[in-house]
Formats: structure tokens, sequence, C-alpha cells
């Protein structure tokens, strides 16, 4: 038998998918939709019985301000002490869907389940089936802060959506994949980040000192790498730069 009888072996072998690992895929995708309906259902169940608190408040008053010019410079005076990201988005989806609170809630859980579906993605490539379809869902569908937080006016979906989108893709870099173009992915996901939180600086700064020692101990530190991350925090200092209070207290002093 030749070489290239071999590699066709090889290559047919690659491609042949036994019954039990399609049912495995099968049942994977299965719990995955499930947890993403629970939450969203979760949401529509209890949003009718949860009362508007203050900061919700807050931020609906941002979200449906009619002028866009007038939300930023609300938002650049610290209206609701938040990173402009989330308003933008909600105030776009309250133009296309309205700004009722469930639908407000529901754009919040939307996003929590955008971040479940790039966790549940991104941690298969290091863990088993079934430690993701078990860890997942339990994790989350028995917390009940996140239960909570999961049907609020309030940026805590775009935040985890980031930050589950930050983890993956530095859990790749880390594998020593380090392409253009899943950099400028990382960057990107790191600039999301710091406009989703107050302290997405902090928390940025986390997953790029995980990467750097991760790199560490395997004794290859690649600079250029983490100062392209770290490019990511300019637009923590533009956000900066443009408040108004920042500028006042420069022209006193």
């Amino acid at each position: 038998m030749n070489a290239a009888h071999i590699l066709e072996g090889r290559e047919a072998k690659d491609r042949f998918v036994t019954p039990s690992s399609a049912w495995s895929e099968l049942f994977d995708r299965l719990l995955l939709l499930l947890t993403i309906l629970s939450l969203l259902i979760s949401c529509v169940l209890i949003s009718p019985k949860k009362e508007l608190w203050v900061d919700e408040g807050y931020a609906l008053q941002v979200i449906t301000d009619r002028s866009t010019p007038h939300l930023l410079r609300a938002l650049a005076n610290g209206v609701d002490g938040g990173m402009p990201l989330y308003y933008l988005i909600a105030h776009g989806w309250s133009l296309l869907f309205g700004s009722t609170l469930l639908c407000l809630r529901l754009l919040t859980s939307l996003l929590i389940c955008v971040g479940v579906l790039v966790l549940w993605n991104g941690m298969r490539r290091f863990y088993s089936a079934a430690a993701v379809a078990v860890g997942i869902p339990l994790t989350l569908l028995t917390s009940e802060l996140l239960l909570s937080q999961n049907a609020e006016i309030r940026f805590y979906g775009l935040f985890f959506a980031c930050a589950a989108l930050v983890i993956v893709l530095h859990s790749r870099l880390s594998e020593g994949q380090a392409s253009p173009k899943l950099i400028i992915g990382a960057v990107l996901a790191n600039v999301a980040l710091l406009l989703s939180h107050l302290f997405g600086v902090l928390y940025s700064g986390v997953g790029i000192a995980a990467l750097v020692f991760s790199d560490y101990r395997k004794g290859h530190l690649r600079w250029r790498l983490y100062a392209a991350l770290l490019s990511s925090w300019l637009c923590a200092v533009a956000v900066a730069e443009a408040d108004p209070e920042n500028q006042r207290h420069r022209t006193t002093t």
C-alpha cells in the first residue's frame, strides 16, 4: 500500500462521523438551545413581577432620548455613570422594537445569550461536550443574581457578552495562534469591554495579565502582542477626555 492510499484512508477516517459522536453533537446543540431559551423565558416571566428601580429609571431616561447628540452629551455629563456603548445599542434597539420595559429587558437577556453562545463554543475547544453542557447551564441558571440581572435595563448583558468574547479570544491567543485577524479581533473585543463597563480597564487588564502569565510559563513572551492589546485602552482615555468635569478641572488649574 503506497503513501497515497494511506493518506486517502486517513482523510476518509477524518470525514467519518460515528453515530455516537453525531448524537453527542446533537445533545450539545440541544442543551445550548435550551439554556438560551431558559434565559429568555426567565426574562419574560420575571419582568412583569419586577418593579422599575432607580438605576433602570436613569437608563430608561437616557435610552429614550429622542436626540442622539443630546444622549451623547448627557452621557458625557455622567447622567447615569455608565459607559456609552450599551446606551447607544439600547437606543437603536428602542427605535426598532419599542421602549417598553419588557422589550428593553429582553435586550439585556439577548446579550447574555450572545455571551453564552460565545463562551459555549469557545470552551468546546478546551473541554469535552459533557463538561461544557453541564458546567455552563448549572453555573448560569442556578445564579439568582444573574437571573435577576437578566431582566434589567442595564449594561450587564453587554458586559457579559464582551467579557466572554475577551476570554475566548485570549484563550486562543494563549495557544500560540496570533494571526492578524485574531489579534485585531482581540483588540476590538477589549475596546468593547472597556466601553461596556466602568471597570472595563480593570477587567481588560486582568485578561491581558493572564495571557502574559500563560506565555511566561511557556517561556515565550510576546511584547508586540501585549502592546497591541493595550492599545485598546486608548478608547478609555478618549472617553475620559470627553468628560466635561475633566475639562473644567483642567481649565481651573
